[in-house]
C-alpha cells in the first residue's frame, strides 16, 4: 500500500498501516473542513443555484483538463517524501502520509471536485464542512487500499498499465458521477440547514416584489382599541416548560369530531393589520395529511408524527405587507387537546435543537415564542414565531422579513387578533 512511501507490509502490519492511514486522513480532512467552515461562516448561506453552479464549474474544469490538459487543479503536485520510510517506523510514516492525504491539495490532486465540495460545504455550515472533509479523507484512503489490493493480485505493472490506458474514459465517467452525487448531497444539506421544521415560507410561491405588491391599507383588520402590550421575555426552558401542563384526555370521553375544511378556514384570520392576503393558490389552502407532510423539510419524520398525533386536517394562509415581510398562519386539527399540545412541544424541542431563541409574551397567555435568523443574497432575515393551542387545534403564526421591519410587536398584534377571533383571553 502506498509503495512510494511505505515499505511492503503484510499481515497484521498491513492492517495496522491501513487503519492508521484511515484515521490520519479522516482527522486531517475533518480539521481542514472545520477551518474552511470557520473562514466561510460570515458568507451568506448559498441557495440551490449557487451550489449547482460551483459543482458544475468543477465538472466542466475536470472534463476540460482531461481533454486539453488545462486547467490543472490547484495542488502541490508532489508525492510525500520517500525518505520518510527510511527515517521512521512504518506506522509513523502511515500517520504522516494519512494526514497529508486528508488535505486534498497537499499531495497530488487530479480533480477540481475537492475545491468545489470544500467551498460549497463550507458555505453551508461548519459541521457540513467537517463532514465533507472527513468523508473525503476516508474515501481517498479506501480507494488507495482497493487499488493496492488489486495491484498485488494481478501485478503492479499490469494493473497500473491498464489503469493508465483507461484513465480518460473511466475518470471522466467517475468524475461526472461523483459530481452529480456531490450536488445531490449538498442540496440535501441546503434544505436540512433550514432551522424551521414547522411549515416553511419557502413552500409558498409568492409573487415578485415588482408585480405582487398589495394595497394593505384597504385590507386592514380593525383590532381592539386596547391592543395587549407586547413584551418578549427570554425563556430558554420553553421547549419543555409546558409538558407537565399538557392535559391528559379522559379515556371514557370520545375524541371530538374532526373539523371540516370550512371550519378550519374560518378559524384563521382572513385579514391582518397592515398586511394583505397573498393572491396565490398555495397561499390560502386546505392541508390534508399528504399536503401537511410535503410542506415540511423532513417528510420522513413528519408523516409518522402527524399520524401518531391523530392529524385530521389543517389550513394555511399567507399575508404580505408593502415591505415584503410575510406572515404565515397555520392551524392543524388533532384527535384531542393533549395530542395538539404534544405536537406543539415536539416542534419546540426540534427548534431548540437548531439553536432557536425562545421567549414568552405574557400578554398572550400560553403562546410560546421563538426567533431564528438567517440571510440571503439581499441581507439578513429574521423569523419570529408564536405557537399556541386551543382545544384540539394547534396554531402557528410566523413572520419572516427584514429585521428592521419584521418585529415581534407586528407578529404579536396579529396573534392578538387571532385570540380575539377564537374568544381567548389576553392581558
Amino acid at each position: 500500500m502506498a509503495e512510494t512511501t511505505l515499505p511492503s507490509v503484510r499481515g497484521r502490519s498491513r492492517l495496522s498501516v491501513g487503519v492508521i492511514l484511515l484515521i490520519g486522513a479522516s482527522v486531517s480532512g475533518a480539521l481542514i473542513g472545520f477551518l474552511v467552515g470557520l473562514i466561510l461562516a460570515p458568507a451568506p448561506t448559498p441557495g440551490v443555484e449557487t451550489v449547482v453552479g460551483i459543482m458544475g464549474l468543477a465538472i466542466t474544469a475536470d472534463l476540460t483538463s482531461l481533454v486539453f490538459g488545462r486547467p490543472k487543479p490547484l495542488t502541490y503536485g508532489q508525492q510525500v517524501p520517500q525518505q520518510w520510510r527510511d527515517l521512521f517506523d512504518a506506522r509513523v510514516v502511515a500517520l504522516l502520509y494519512g494526514l497529508r492525504l486528508g488535505i486534498g491539495p497537499a499531495t497530488i490532486l487530479s480533480t477540481w471536485m475537492w475545491w468545489a465540495v470544500s467551498v460549497s460545504a463550507g458555505l453551508l455550515g461548519v459541521w457540513t464542512s467537517v463532514l465533507a472533509g472527513g468523508t473525503f479523507g476516508i474515501t481517498r484512503v479506501v480507494s488507495i487500499g482497493l487499488a493496492s489490493f488489486r495491484a498485488d493480485q494481478v501485478g503492479h505493472q499490469q494493473f497500473f498499465g491498464r489503469l493508465g490506458r483507461a484513465r480518460r474514459p473511466s475518470w471522466g465517467t467517475l468524475n461526472l458521477v461523483a459530481g452529480f452525487a456531490g450536488i445531490i448531497l449538498l442540496l440535501g444539506a441546503c434544505t436540512s440547514n433550514d432551522p424551521l421544521t414547522l411549515p416553511s415560507p419557502d413552500t409558498v410561491t409568492l409573487p415578485s416584489p415588482d408585480t405582487g405588491r398589495v394595497e394593505a391599507e384597504s385590507r386592514v383588520t380593525q383590532l381592539p382599541e386596547e391592543t395587549p402590550s407586547v413584551t418578549a421575555v427570554p425563556n430558554p426552558d420553553t421547549p419543555s416548560s409546558a409538558i407537565e401542563a399538557i392535559p391528559i384526555p379522559d379515556s371514557s370521553v370520545n375524541d371530538p369530531a374532526p373539523l371540516t375544511a370550512e371550519d378550519l378556514a374560518g378559524s384563521l384570520l382572513s385579514e391582518v393589520a397592515q398586511f394583505g392576503p397573498v393572491d396565490h393558490p398555495l397561499a390560502d389552502r386546505y392541508l390534508d395529511l399528504e399536503a401537511a407532510i410535503q410542506i415540511q423539510p423532513d417528510a420522513t419524520e413528519e408523516g409518522p408524527l402527524l399520524e401518531t398525533r391523530g392529524f385530521n386536517g389543517g389550513w394555511t394562509r399567507a399575508f404580505r405587507n408593502d415591505t415584503q415581510d410575510v406572515i404565515v398562519a397555520t392551524v392543524y386539527d388533532f384527535a384531542n387537546a393533549s395530542e395538539a399540545a404534544f405536537y406543539r412541544e415536539d416542534g419546540l424541542i426540534t427548534l431548540g435543537g437548531y439553536g432557536a431563541e425562545f421567549f414568552d409574551v405574557p400578554a398572550l397567555g400560553d403562546a410560546r415564542g421563538f426567533r431564528t435568523t438567517s440571510s440571503d443574497e439581499v441581507g439578513p432575515i429574521v423569523t419570529w414565531g408564536l405557537t399556541f393551542t386551543n382545544k384540539n387545534q394547534w396554531y402557528l403564526f410566523y413572520l419572516v422579513g427584514d429585521p428592521q421591519t419584521a418585529t415581534i410587536e407586528v407578529l404579536a398584534e396579529a396573534v392578538a387578533a387571532q385570540y380575539q377571533l377564537l374568544g381567548l383571553p389576553t392581558e
